[in-house]
């Protein structure tokens, strides 16, 4: 399974922060939960982990969809 974690830091207070992950064609592959709240080093957790194995060594997209929200930074962890 994969084992790299998304994290971010975000000022959601009073809104959202959605992470999706795509192709190179702007196709959606795996989409995360909603984050709400003011967070530090908060792990994206998504809808369907299972299904992100078979996105080792590919290149992918990053989709970020802020809702009265603040994003600050985001890195690759394992």
């Amino acid at each position: 399974a994969w084992r790299g974690r998304l994290r971010l830091c975000a000022d959601a207070a009073g809104g959202s922060v959605r992470v999706s992950i795509l192709d190179g064609e702007g196709k959606v592959l795996a989409a995360g939960q909603p984050i709400k709240g003011d967070v530090t080093d908060h792990k994206v957790t998504f809808e369907k982990p299972d299904q992100l194995a078979r996105l080792a060594g590919q290149p992918v997209r990053l989709k970020f969809a802020l809702h009265r929200a603040k994003l600050y930074s985001f890195a690759f962890a394992e």
